[in-house]
């Protein structure tokens, strides 16, 4: 542990450090965040928090205040966290959900505002461990997951570089008191800052460039013997915001400091968002010298920034897509259900059988749609399976090579031994015909498409600066590479949103969209390397299958009519299934919710269950959970268009049950009825 000066604790730039790293986090991944620090005597002392309602920061500055000798004793969670500089993450910290004290607002405040996840990471200054941030959720019963922690990381490492820069500012603020006498003596003072990772330059009084230090030769271009005696304004773009510039040019005529973001140039004309400080400095008579500037690039920040309110609004795009799509597939259900039956009715040569097929063709593409809609919004209940990149490359040959015009050269790059990955083969083939479709609509003149595979590892470090949400590790790489126009930056933050690259007329745009969806479901990542007249390169990064699992098969013999118990709360999908299986000799018995069910099951012998995962007063799983346990071990079929639902996947995973996503042909329907039944049924 290091404690930070006071000096640097109470300036304004550590205050503003503070205060956008908790803006930062809260509410995205807490609903309260705080920050301590070490103290020269050992101590630990809370000095900023934030709760999303600031309304209730009163009483959590009590709780804080009064918790704080539980929070920072000895073996407590933040003090480990600060001596062994390592990130913890409880379910809830010892001492912040127990008080003894007999003050009842502060118990209060403990019942109201006590975490159930907790996670704590240090912040690091310059190789030192000067305090933590600690974040608390309380109205989430989620306990914070690796991708949480990354997450903190990242953030605390943002701010703990922050802090640097403000220790950096103080450094530069005590050479100016230091009064330094003349130009000559500025340059043999300023080499000490040569050590400082940021930009610092001195400026004498006719704004000609005194000092030069390395970080500015790295951050600006320009090595020192081009820089001395050259105007500062070489750094400045054309476009300059001259009210900017009045405003840092009457402050520091004033003797005071400036401080504020700007918009600086490199050599190559290459210009990048910075934060500039300006001090002007004295000789020992009081008599003005020059400019002492700090300037650190912003670039990453503003990228962190971006990629925040990015995956903000694709999880907002993807909530509304999910839930559009729940209900679609109920009604779809019943359109698709109930043009069969009639179609099986209908006489070969009727008139109306071929605007029936129309209407169930529409369906059919309708259905796609919104299959699309929930990959993007990642709510569809994947079935996962060890894979081989490699494999879905090969075995979609023919369908490539149909998708792939004659004036495009298609080229194959796949490595040996590629790792082996865990994901849902059918997904995985959605994502390669997605990637080369739109490799291929970028070339309307023709081109060159590359498809490669290889393996990558990821460092921690690595992890950290390339996304804020990737984890270090082992992947199997997919890219699909064209020569087509390429993005530029506005379309490549807004290339995952839906319906937002594609011209009028050239299909729905959904697929980037549904590829981000299945890929971020599948515990992966997707990166787009692209610019304007250089092509474009997608990047799939899948992780590595960690150890082989066992198969789960599903028999797919032939069986005969059984007794089947239909649980489903909408009308019209329960009536076209028992139709369809009644049409087929199965034996049917309805409810319209789990309790229901649960009440037919008891009173008569079914050889399977077909059940909906979310209606009124008892959900399936329940209801088969509950039969279960009553000793009644029936094969179950879940359907659902609420495909996100928990349940789903408990249910699946721990009770190897079988699922049907809304909407389902009749053969679909048939065909998972079959996979259910024991051999022993036929005929029943």
């Amino acid at each position: 542990m290091r404690p930070l000066e006071p000096s640097v604790r109470e300036s304004d730039e550590f205050r503003e450090t503070v205060d956008r790293a908790l803006e930062m986090v809260v509410p995205l991944v807490a609903d309260y965040a705080f920050v301590h620090l070490s103290e020269a005597d050992g101590s630990i002392q809370e000095v900023a928090f934030q709760h999303r309602d600031a309304g209730k920061e009163p009483e959590l500055a009590l709780l804080l205040r009064e918790l704080r000798p539980s929070m920072t004793a000895p073996g407590s969670v933040i003090r480990s966290a600060l001596e062994e500089g390592q990130a913890r993450q409880v379910g809830v910290p010892p001492g912040v959900m127990v008080s003894s004290s007999s003050n009842q607002p502060l118990k209060e405040a403990v019942d109201r505002l006590g975490p159930r996840s907790f996670m704590v990471v240090p912040l690091v200054v310059d190789g030192g461990t000067v305090g933590t941030l600690s974040f608390a959720r309380f109205e989430d019963d989620r306990p914070y997951d690796d991708q949480d922690l990354a997450f903190a990381k990242a953030v605390a490492g943002q701010t703990g570089l922050a802090i640097a820069k403000a220790e950096q500012i103080h450094e530069v603020e005590r050479a100016r008191r230091e009064a330094i006498a003349a130009t000559e003596e500025i340059r043999l003072q300023a080499r000490l800052l040569d050590a400082v990772g940021e930009a610092v330059v001195a400026v004498a009084l006719d704004g000609k460039i005194v000092y030069w230090n390395r970080a500015a030769e790295t951050l600006y271009g320009y090595p020192a013997e081009e820089a001395l005696g050259r105007d500062l304004s070489v750094t400045a773009p054309a476009d300059t915001d001259r009210a900017q510039l009045t405003s840092a040019m009457k402050a520091l005529s004033a003797g005071e400091t400036w401080t504020g973001e700007v918009t600086l140039q490199r050599r190559n004309g290459e210009t990048f968002p910075a934060r500039f400080t300006g001090t002007p400095f004295y000789d020992d008579s009081g008599e003005a010298h020059g400019i002492i500037t700090v300037t650190s690039d912003l670039t990453q920040r503003k990228e962190l920034e971006g990629q925040v309110i990015q995956a903000q609004r694709l999880q907002a795009v993807g909530g509304l897509a999910g839930g559009v799509a729940h209900d679609l597939n109920n009604a779809l259900t019943g359109i698709q259900g109930f043009t069969e039956l009639i179609l099986q009715d209908l006489h070969p040569t009727s008139e109306a059988r071929g605007d029936l097929e129309e209407i169930r063709e529409a369906a059919n593409r309708a259905a796609v749609l919104v299959q699309q809609l929930l990959a993007f919004s990642r709510r569809q209940l994947l079935q996962p399976k060890r894979l081989d990149l490699n494999q879905i490359v090969l075995g979609m040959s023919g369908v490539l090579r149909r998708v792939v015009r004659e004036d495009i050269d298609l080229v194959h790059d796949l490595a040996n031994d590629l790792l082996p990955t865990k994901a849902d083969p059918r997904q995985i083939e959605q994502v390669v015909l997605n990637l080369v479709q739109n490799a291929v609509e970028a070339m309307p003149a023709g081109g060159r498409l590359k498809i490669s595979t290889l393996n990558e590892r990821i460092g921690t470090t690595q992890a950290d600066s390339f996304h804020y949400f990737v984890r270090a590790g082992a992947y199997a790489v997919l890219t699909v590479e064209d020569t087509g126009p390429g993005m530029t930056d506005e379309v490549k933050v807004r290339a995952f949103e839906p319906f937002t690259t594609k011209p009028p007329g050239q299909g729905p745009g959904l697929g980037l969209s549904t590829v981000y969806g299945i890929v971020k479901q599948s515990e992966g990542y997707v990166w787009i390397d692209s610019e304007p007249r250089r092509g474009a390169k997608v990047r799939v990064f899948l992780p590595e299958l960690a150890a082989e699992e066992p198969g789960n098969e599903l028999s797919t013999e032939e069986d005969g009519p059984a007794r089947i118990l239909l649980a489903e709360d909408d009308e019209a999908v329960r009536t076209v299934v028992r139709r369809i299986l009644e049409r087929e000799g199965f034996v049917v018995m309805e409810a319209a919710n789990g309790k229901e069910a649960l009440a037919v099951a008891r009173q008569g012998q079914f050889d399977a269950i077909i059940t909906d995962v979310v209606m009124p007063e008892m959900g399936g799983h329940d209801m088969v959970r509950a039969l279960r346990e009553e000793g009644g071990d029936l094969p179950a079929l879940f359907i659902s268009g609420h495909t996100d639902d928990q349940l789903v996947r408990a249910g699946i995973a721990e009770g190897g049950y079988a699922f049907l996503a809304k909407p389902f042909t009749r053969e679909d329907l048939l065909r998972k009825i079959k996979e259910i039944l024991a051999p022993d049924t036929s005929g029943a």
